[in-house]
């Protein structure tokens, strides 16, 4: 097999396409507004979870951003406190409190989502039980704050 040249770029995956392209399919409004929180939420978790070593004070302020941009959506009240219990979790790095509060908020939208959204949603899942990786979600400083310091 042959592999990328050493200036080329990784490519590009882009998680969660079930739940965009049904989200293309729906009428504004009701069920694509319940997929579109589906995906963003999807996606912040996703993001929280690979191991990126995203600092502390930048997964609240995404999880803080995401709180407020579900408060704009037109969704059901019982939905909307689902997905906003997930990002609160995730403000407070409870992963244990942010797989229950997925489980719960995909339980309540599962007639708004189609079958193919489900194996990421699975995958999302197991991600979200494996244990945390030492030093995920933990303020860092680089080698040169720290010889300002």
């Amino acid at each position: 097999m042959i592999g990328l040249p050493p200036y080329a770029l990784a490519p590009l995956t882009f998680r969660f396409r079930a739940l965009v392209a049904l989200a293309e399919r729906l009428p504004v409004g009701g069920e694509r507004e319940v997929v579109l929180a589906t995906f963003v939420t999807a996606r912040l978790l996703w993001d929280w979870t690979d191991g990126s070593g995203l600092p502390a004070a930048g997964l609240s302020a995404r999880a803080q951003g995401a709180r407020q941009w579900l408060q704009s959506l037109s969704l059901p009240s019982p939905v909307r406190g689902m997905f906003q219990s997930v990002t609160e979790a995730m403000s407070a790095g409870n992963r244990a409190a942010a797989a229950t509060a997925w489980e719960r908020a995909l339980a309540h939208t599962s007639r708004a989502v189609d079958g193919a959204a489900r194996g990421d949603f699975r995958e999302l899942a197991a991600r979200l039980t494996q244990p945390v990786n030492p030093g995920e979600g933990v303020e860092t400083t680089s080698a040169t704050e720290a010889s300002h310091a």
